[in-house]
């Protein structure tokens, strides 16, 4: 199944981070903070192409999608803040 976004969604692979001190999980740090993921496919029309890094709220109304055993998120353009470029471009 391949799953083409419409209007203005973008098909998102979010970044699992983990942030541990020690041996302990701290998951509060995580919730206050926005998300971050790579586009896997986007809507024609958006400014956003697939590889592109992107930051996005966390508390989006984001539809969660399972495509061949990843989970992604199909989420509105509105509820991206920035996109991330490396140091190198």
């Amino acid at each position: 199944m391949k799953l083409i976004p419409l209007l203005d969604r973008v098909l998102v692979e979010q970044h699992q981070a983990k942030k541990l001190v020690g041996n302990l999980s701290i998951p509060k740090l995580e919730q206050q903070r926005p998300k971050t993921g790579i586009v896997i496919r986007s809507a024609e029309g958006t400014n956003f192409n697939p590889g592109d890094e992107v930051v996005f709220d966390q508390f989006t109304n984001a539809m969660a999608i399972n495509e061949n055993g990843k989970e992604l998120l199909l989420i509105s353009t509105k509820d991206i803040f920035a996109k991330i470029e490396s140091n190198g471009n």
